[in-house]
């Protein structure tokens, strides 16, 4: 029982860094560009929230195009890495290797394009608003939409089933912290 509980704290303790490195990841690369094309960057930290704030209206249509989608577009990118690293990082032997693999790589694959292609349709904020203001709407939705389910197709056709095949050598050889 204990070692259940050990175990889904695991699975928490890396659900909750994946989704902290996306942020870091997404926002990040987000305030360097703003920052390299000369535009007035603030960030400030209040208790659990942060909140920044872009000056966009220094930037071209152009820099503002690639500032809403550069941050979705990295971190796509980094999921694809990590997807690619996969097989290295199961070599490892290290099962808290394999669980953050797991989840930052499904959290880098789905989160951006699943939003843009769909969760941006019934909510307002975030990128999307961005989007609209300098691009057909349309088309990203569709590429979003497009790459939304050729990463679903990846995580399920060839990612989940290697970490299958992981999990059932580490239950044979038994775990690896």
């Amino acid at each position: 029982m204990a070692n259940t509980n050990q175990q889904n704290l695991g699975k928490w303790a890396a659900l909750i860094w994946a989704l902290l490195l996306y942020f870091i990841i997404h926002e990040g690369i987000k305030m360097l560009y703003a920052l390299c094309v000369g535009a007035s960057v603030h960030v400030s930290f209040v208790s659990l929230q942060y909140e920044a704030m872009v000056d966009i209206t220094t930037m071209t249509t152009f820099q503002q195009c690639v500032f809403w989608l550069i941050g979705s577009i990295c971190t796509t990118v980094a999921g694809y890495i990590m997807f690619f690293l996969t097989d290295k990082i199961l070599q490892l032997h290290k099962q808290w290797m394999h669980v953050f693999n797991y989840y930052l790589t499904i959290v880098l694959l789905v989160i951006d394009p699943v939003y843009l292609g769909i969760v941006s349709l019934m909510m307002e904020g975030g990128d999307m608003d961005g989007i609209r203001t300098v691009m057909n709407e349309q088309v990203v939705r569709l590429v979003a939409e497009l790459v939304s389910i050729a990463n679903v197709f990846i995580i399920i056709k060839y990612f989940l089933p290697k970490h299958r095949e992981a999990w059932k050598m580490n239950k044979l050889q038994g775990d690896n912290k």
